[in-house]
């Protein structure tokens, strides 16, 4: 049983959550070596980040989903970081706070407790779930589509690139 008392191994350290996007950073220092001129191309990868601290609990599936993306291009590297722009994150973001359940939060009578409140919040209408129930997998895979990236089943297309340029997405 962990220590409740001690942070979650796997929100601290290299896996704390990065709270805030990062805008594109350009002509990144090479630490050794050089950037071939030829060597073109994008390294982008999507993994949890929750945005918000969760009310009960937290699984490794209960983030927000943060896409990192690195750009080399004529022997220079740009780094940029978004939040996938599900429905769950602009809601949670227009009340400042954790509001849909989670699957941390299905533990015990408070998870049962979650469940109740998550219905009572969709009959007041204070929760649109009509692109789901907040439990999109935005946070799991990322599928490359010729010119597109699809992430999870919902599609949230990613233009890459407006993913490198400074307007957000």
């Amino acid at each position: 049983m962990h220590d409740a008392s001690l942070p979650l191994h796997y929100l601290s350290g290299n896996f704390a959550p990065v709270r805030d996007e990062t805008p594109p950073v350009k002509d990144l220092p090479v630490v050794h070596g050089f950037l071939p001129e030829c060597l073109n191309g994008e390294f982008v990868r999507v993994g949890p980040n929750p945005k918000f601290d969760s009310v009960a609990g937290y699984h490794w599936f209960d983030g927000d989903g943060m896409i990192h993306g690195v750009r080399i291009k004529d022997g220079k590297a740009t780094y940029v970081s978004r939040y996938v722009k599900t429905s769950r994150l602009k809601q949670e973001e227009f009340f400042g706070a954790a509001k849909f359940m989670k699957i941390g939060d299905l533990k015990g009578f408070l998870g049962l407790l979650m469940v109740y409140l998550q219905q009572l919040r969709t009959k007041l209408n204070v929760l649109d779930v009509s692109y789901g129930h907040g439990t999109g997998c935005a946070v799991t895979w990322l599928s490359i589509l010729g010119a597109q990236k699809e992430v999870c089943k919902q599609k949230y297309i990613l233009q890459m690139p407006k993913f490198f340029v400074d307007e957000v997405i």
